[in-house]
């Protein structure tokens, strides 16, 4: 493998960790509203390994695929998607479902290509190791110090 795909994947690896801790932590921001956010984050992460899986195919001509089980069942998901896309009723949530569900694809494939070595492997554990602690930290302190926190983070008065 030549340096500028070892980069391009390399690349691609910290897009999947950044999505992942960007879309995660929108979370505790605010829980009425931090789905729009992370939609568009989620699609941006998903456009960005896409394109640099097409700088991939482009510089080495030939991308490769494993297809087992579980991929041919993710793919019929994606088909699914589709269908759903096709015979809904609310144009606006069609798009938000589509783009939804096209980008989890791309990011399972993308974490089942990219990950593969023991250490990629453990790269990605760690990232969601660290990402886990953190969140439990912030919904600690959320949870038990809600009152003296300038952002009201629960819906309703039985704080959930």
């Amino acid at each position: 493998m030549n340096i500028q795909l070892s980069s391009i994947r390399s690349t691609q690896r910290w897009c999947v960790v950044a999505a992942l801790a960007l879309v995660t932590c929108i979370l505790w921001a605010n829980a009425l509203t931090s789905g729009i956010a992370k939609l568009p984050l989620l699609v941006l992460g998903a456009t960005l390994i896409a394109a640099l899986s097409l700088a991939e195919l482009s510089i080495n001509r030939r991308m490769e695929f494993s297809f087992s089980r579980v991929e041919i069942v993710v793919a019929a998901h994606l088909l699914l998607f589709f269908c759903s896309a096709l015979v809904t009723f609310h144009p606006v949530y069609t798009w938000g479902a589509l783009s939804l569900g096209i980008s989890c694809t791309i990011f399972y494939f993308a974490g089942s290509s990219l990950f593969k070595t023991k250490k990629e492997a453990t790269f990605l554990l760690k990232a969601i190791k660290t990402l886990t602690i953190f969140l439990c930290i912030v919904g600690l302190v959320q949870y038990f110090f809600h009152e003296r926190l300038p952002l009201d983070f629960f819906i309703g008065h039985d704080r959930r």
